[in-house]
């Protein structure tokens, strides 16, 4: 082809092309089934893998929330926030020390309030614990802020995990590592269309100029390179030590502009 006249990139945009259908099957499949089957997969697991028609158990999410002089932890929420399995509340003094513990083997939300079941008090001043089988929980958490921050975000999909970054930045909580993932569940998928893109190392030179191997080498080490880099940009953004949204797309600009330069490289 390239004898015929045409160049490298006449060659390759129309495999970019092709590769564009791809990224849209891989996000629709992402989005449809992959990551509800995640989901059902880690809640069957946690029900070592019961044969038959059983009811999942909620999915351990150790959320955390924090209301006042509060810390909140749920070790699993289920799927529309309303049951906390395994609940603790901390409760702070002016110093941060903790000055009292509460333990709750579940809590449900009904008629707008949340209830506590086999409730453990532990006071921390005067070294007592008392129980009582049930208690009034006097809280203004909604079940949907723990729905939010109960999510996993790759058994979710885009649209559910839009609406919890939408819940927990309304209620002013950090949304890094979900915004991070929000967008890279659309440039992830994008990736497709960069690999006939980082091919050119390989494919496209003069044949007989003895560095054929090394090209091929130097191929598969630039398209490895890429999700090296992107898994370690997303896992930085995650954290917030960058944007969120630089760490989802720094990958795949930065590597279309690289693969672009060795294409211009090879017709020079």
């Amino acid at each position: 082809m390239q004898s015929s006249g045409l160049s490298s990139f006449r060659i390759i945009f129309p495999m970019m092309g092709v590769c564009a259908v791809a990224a849209v099957f891989h996000f629709a499949l992402n989005e449809t089934i992959v990551a509800q089957s995640n989901d059902e997969y880690g809640r069957w697991r946690a029900s070592g893998f019961a044969i038959g028609d059983v009811t999942l158990p909620p999915s351990k999410s150790d959320a955390w929330a924090i209301e006042g002089d509060t810390r909140v932890r749920a070790q699993a929420v289920t799927r529309d926030g309303t049951i906390l399995d395994k609940v603790t509340l901390y409760k702070l003094d002016a110093g941060g020390r903790i000055k009292q513990i509460t333990s709750a083997n579940f809590a449900a939300y009904s008629n707008g309030q949340w209830t506590m079941f086999d409730v453990t008090r532990f006071n921390v001043d005067e070294m007592k614990v008392t129980s009582t089988p049930r208690m009034t929980w006097q809280t203004k958490i909604p079940p949907a802020r723990f729905r939010a921050l109960s999510i996993d975000p790759e058994t979710v999909p885009i649209g559910r995990l839009a609406t919890a970054v939408s819940q927990l930045k309304g209620e002013g909580m950090s949304v890094s590592k979900l915004t991070a993932w929000l967008h890279h569940k659309v440039s992830g998928p994008l990736g497709t269309i960069l690999m006939p893109l980082l091919g050119a190392m390989a494919a496209f030179g003069v044949q007989r100029s003895g560095t054929m191997f090394l090209r091929v080498i130097g191929g598969m080490a630039f398209g490895f390179s890429y999700f090296v880099v992107d898994n370690l940009l997303l896992a930085v953004g995650q954290f917030g030590t960058i944007p969120p949204v630089l760490a989802a797309w720094t990958t795949l600009f930065l590597f279309f502009f690289l693969g672009t330069s060795v294409l211009f490289y090879t017709e020079a």
